[in-house]
């Protein structure tokens, strides 16, 4: 099929690229958005279930932390693996030795679960700073306020 343009015959184009981008662009969007639902569970560093108590406090971005966890029956979880307590600091202070950049400076995350007696989260506050790290920080789940009329 031939156009006209101004006079002169062109040959049209046997495909537009729009016809081939659209199903692509669907697809890309179908992912994105299974990851946006996804993004939760992905940005969790460990799976081991704990009840975090709430507390009014601003969320902050996630960083490449060490993460302890303290169950209610007071089994201590590095990440997703038990560890034992006497371990514990000599543990993360070769995980902080692993930072060239600065060391002792990554984060060390402590979530326990809220029937949990405040003497056991010492304890693992105590071994994270005897390991040398400089900051450490304890998970809550921040608390939503209800609307007001």
């Amino acid at each position: 099929m031939r156009r006209f343009f101004l006079g002169e015959p062109q040959d049209e184009p046997e495909a537009e690229l729009s016809d081939a981008l659209l199903p692509m662009a669907g697809v890309a969007l179908l992912v994105l958005i299974m990851l946006m639902m996804g993004a939760p569970d992905l940005m969790s560093k460990t799976s081991v279930k704990v009840n975090v108590p709430k507390a009014h406090v601003m969320e902050t971005e996630l960083e490449d932390a060490i993460t302890l966890t303290l169950t209610r029956d007071g089994q201590v979880y590095l990440y997703d693996d038990p560890i034992d307590r006497r371990k514990l600091r000599d543990t993360i202070r070769i995980l902080q030795l692993q930072d060239t950049v600065a060391p002792f400076y990554r984060l060390v995350i402590i979530r326990a679960d809220e029937g949990v007696a405040f003497g056991q989260v010492l304890e693992l506050l105590d071994a994270s700073k005897k390991a040398g790290s400089k900051r450490v920080a304890l998970a809550v789940v921040q608390e939503r306020e209800e609307a007001r009329p």
